[in-house]
Order: C-alpha cells, then structure tokens, then sequence
C-alpha cells in the first residue's frame, strides 16, 4: 500500500513548482485579497476581471455526480486557469465582518447564461479577460472551490500583477 502511495505521489506533484497544472507560468498577484460569498445575493459582492486560459475540465453529472460511476452522466465544464495564483477570502452573507476561509486559488469554474448553449467554444484554450462575481460552491455541478459567474469574456492581452491590461508599446 505505501508502495502504491509513493507512485501516485511522484505522478501527481508537478516537477515545477512555478508551473501550474495546465504548463502555463503563474505569476505573484499583487493586488487585494478578493472577496468570495456565499449567498448569490448579497449586494456586497462586486464585480472582478480575472485572465487566464480558458479550458474545460470533464466532470461527473447526474444523477449522482459520481457516485454510481456506470449510471452518472459526464459534462464539460469550464474552468479558467488563472494567470496569477490569487488569495480569497471565504465571507459568509450572514457575518459579512467575518473571514471564514482564507486561500490561493489557481483556477475558477466559469458559470453563467452562455455556459449551457457553447458561448463559450470561440475561447477554448486562448487567454481572456472575464468579468463577473466571484461565489463559494454551492451545487454538485460545483467542481471548483471558486465559483465565477461570467458576465463578460473577452480576448485579451499581457496583464499586469493586478490584473489590469498591460498597454502595447509602439
């Protein structure tokens, strides 16, 4: 067993610690911790630009989002590989004073109206800018510990460590 344990190990830590799991570099954020709620309708939750490459991830879905493997569904979700390693703050709608959860993320499942009918296949695999809010996971079809809910995507250019675009030098 412990065998087995060093060889699943030694496949999955990436030999690059500057690297992220879809080989493109990460890079220091050096903007504010982003806010990440829990309720879709708390009026404190603004609206961010992240960028990155847009992928899809296959993940497991109904009936039973992987618990009975022969019977579940498979789905394509979108996930945006950020192009900075970015701290969140988990905030709670209830206690909006009160810091639940603080981490680094590397990657957000992107959600919103284009999701379901393929707005998003023109960005597949290509760097974007994407505006929305920033939510905690709340359903099964939640496979990312950030949730974003697009309202914009667009393709953009190099970006600065706040994710602000970076102008083109004549």
């Amino acid at each position: 067993m412990i065998g087995m344990l060093a060889v699943f190990v030694a496949f999955t830590v990436p030999s690059n610690p500057a690297m992220s799991y879809t080989n493109h570099p990460l890079k220091k954020w050096c903007g504010a911790r982003l806010p990440v709620f829990d309720d879709s309708s708390s009026a404190n939750n603004a609206s961010v630009t992240l960028t990155g490459i847009l992928k899809t991830k296959l993940a497991w879905g109904p009936p039973d989002f992987g618990e009975h493997l022969r019977t579940d569904s498979r789905w394509k979700a979108w996930v945006l590989d950020l192009d900075y390693v970015i701290p969140v703050a988990f905030i709670s709608y209830a206690k909006p004073n009160v810091i639940a959860q603080r981490i680094s993320i590397k990657r957000v499942q992107v959600r919103g109206p284009r999701e379901s009918n393929g707005g998003f296949e023109e960005f597949l695999n290509r760097h974007v800018a994407v505006e929305g809010k920033l939510w905690q996971p709340s359903l099964p079809s939640d496979i990312e510990d950030v949730i974003f809910d697009a309202t914009e995507i667009r393709f953009t250019r190099d970006v600065d460590c706040r994710g602000i675009e970076k102008l083109q030098k004549v």
